[in-house]
């Protein structure tokens, strides 16, 4: 698998881990790949859903495609501009009751996602150990970034790409 298989792939992995975080309102498990602006923005969704006493489902997700748009640089990031194109069915369910309440349910909708990923400069992520900032303890980069012994969470940008923007969520 070549360097941009293996991108298409991870930005397929968190785009996915995105929406199910959203239905199980916890973002826990791809917290570290998001930049705190997209993460208090998708924070903002569930906490939406969850005082509208609603759920909000993706059901049979997947990826259809991955294009790697364009690569470019700033001063102090290497970006990534990606179209991702997603199928889902997207409804909204009463959390209490678990009836449906609004959305379609009943064919796969195809979207097309535009990502954009930032990781600083002169970084690879071949090359470093990643250590749990509050304990030190070792962490998993590909797993969530979450530390098991203290629960703090280790940002990806000290080592790996970042998503700053997702469309259409």
């Amino acid at each position: 698998m070549n360097d941009n298989e293996i991108l298409k792939s991870k930005f397929s992995n968190i785009f996915i881990k995105i929406i199910v975080g959203i239905m199980t309102n916890e973002l826990k498990d791809v917290r570290h790949y998001l930049s705190d602006d997209l993460y208090n923005r998708l924070q903002s969704i569930i906490n939406e859903n969850v005082s509208n006493h609603e759920i909000r489902c993706f059901d049979e997700p997947n990826v259809k495609e991955v294009n790697l748009v364009n690569y470019g640089q700033d001063e102090k990031y290497d970006f990534i501009n990606v179209d991702l194109v997603s199928r889902y069915m997207d409804y909204y369910i009463d959390s209490d009751t678990k009836k449906y309440k609004r959305g379609t349910k009943d064919h796969r909708l195809e979207i097309t996602h535009r990502l954009v990923f930032k990781k600083l400069k002169g970084i690879s992520a071949n090359d470093i150990a990643v250590k749990c900032p509050g304990c030190g303890a070792n962490l998993d980069p590909n797993n969530s970034g979450y530390c098991k012994y203290c629960g703090k969470t280790n940002s990806a940008e000290s080592y790996d790409y970042v998503l700053y923007e997702v469309s259409n969520i």
